[in-house]
């Protein structure tokens, strides 16, 4: 079920700002939260929050929570050994926050541009593919509840397309399985602007 995980497991999150606005044209803010057993090739979705917040409640959601407004932040709550954040355009707004930049200072959130990159075959998005194909990728399918959760995730990938649709929720699943498919000791924010891998770090 969501929000079932065992200790042992390593957490990364994926995190796809938007702008807050509650248009129809703006994006979903999309949080993944993914777990990682050792020395395991499989990667369980524990958690996903897709939805239209400003930006003040996206850090409460980001973070450490907001009993106020009866958020539970995902840091807080799982707590996420290392979060990729999507640093394009309003994502640096992000970056820069108060609230957010010390988790950066202390490497447990990552800034990452993307672009190009994320169409690539072996790293991007379509690295997706051969995890499902393998069983390698877990959804969880409990209950009616955890069914129903999990047909948003499972129709926005279905549905993904990188000039079409191009979806948040299936890029923030992307960014937080990104270190959770990487040898451990080679992960690093390994995406410049306009998505061109950094010199010097191994992929």
């Amino acid at each position: 079920s969501y929000g079932e995980y065992e200790d042992t497991w390593t957490r990364y999150m994926g995190y796809d700002p938007a702008t807050g606005s509650k248009t129809r044209f703006a994006a979903y803010s999309s949080f993944v939260v993914v777990g990682q057993p050792p020395d395991s090739e499989k990667i369980y979705v524990v958690d996903f929050l897709k939805d239209q917040i400003d930006y003040s409640r996206q850090i409460d959601y980001l973070l450490e929570g907001n009993p106020d407004y009866g958020i539970e932040g995902f840091m807080k709550k799982y707590p996420i050994s290392l979060c990729t954040l999507e640093k394009n355009n309003h994502g640096m707004m992000f970056t820069g926050d108060d609230r957010v930049r010390p988790w950066i200072d202390r490497g447990i959130i990552v800034p990452s541009y993307t672009g190009n990159n994320k169409l690539e075959p072996e790293t991007g998005i379509p690295a997706l593919g051969p995890l499902v194909e393998h069983g390698n990728l877990r959804i969880p399918y409990k209950d009616a509840a955890d069914k129903n959760k999990s047909e948003t995730l499972l129709v926005d990938m279905l549905e993904f397309h990188p000039v079409r649709n191009k979806c948040d929720l299936v890029m923030a699943l992307w960014l937080a399985t990104i270190p959770a498919r990487q040898p451990k000791n080679q992960y690093r924010s390994f995406f410049g602007p306009g998505g061109r891998p950094l010199s010097g770090i191994r992929r």
